[in-house]
């Protein structure tokens, strides 16, 4: 918390990596590896508070998906509404190597079920449920 009793900045940006993490660490995902998923680019706007101990949601939906980036568009909610919109470009790495590894097709039909038109300014599916 802040000095105002907020959830501050940096538990934003946690709870949008848990529910990255959610998503690129499941077994529908894991079964297309190895991979060694890293953040290449991350940016977030801060829309409204959260307050401890209320209850957080998250949604995650892909909004394009390269050869070996992945680019997602997250959202946390309070009760209150949208509390932060993310914006997140993953890269599937090789885990030995630590170079770019491309996606197999197996992978991409996976992550396609989490796709959105980048247009789209909601972040769709809750990864997992409330956080």
């Amino acid at each position: 918390m802040d000095a105002n009793g907020h959830v501050n900045n940096g538990a934003f940006n946690a709870l949008v990596e848990s529910s990255r993490s959610l998503l690129l660490e499941s077994d529908e995902v894991k079964q297309w590896g190895p991979y060694r998923f890293v953040l290449a680019r991350f940016e977030i706007d801060y829309l409204g508070e959260l307050t401890w101990p209320h209850p957080v949601r998250a949604g995650l939906a892909i909004v394009r998906i390269g050869k070996s980036s992945i680019a997602m568009r997250q959202s946390l909610f309070s009760e209150a509404g949208c509390a932060a919109i993310a914006l997140s470009t993953i890269v599937a790495t090789d885990p030995t190597t630590g170079k770019p590894s491309g996606l197999v097709a197996g992978l991409r039909d996976v992550l396609g079920k989490w796709s959105v038109s980048e247009g789209n300014s909601a972040a769709g599916q809750s990864a997992g449920g409330g956080l």
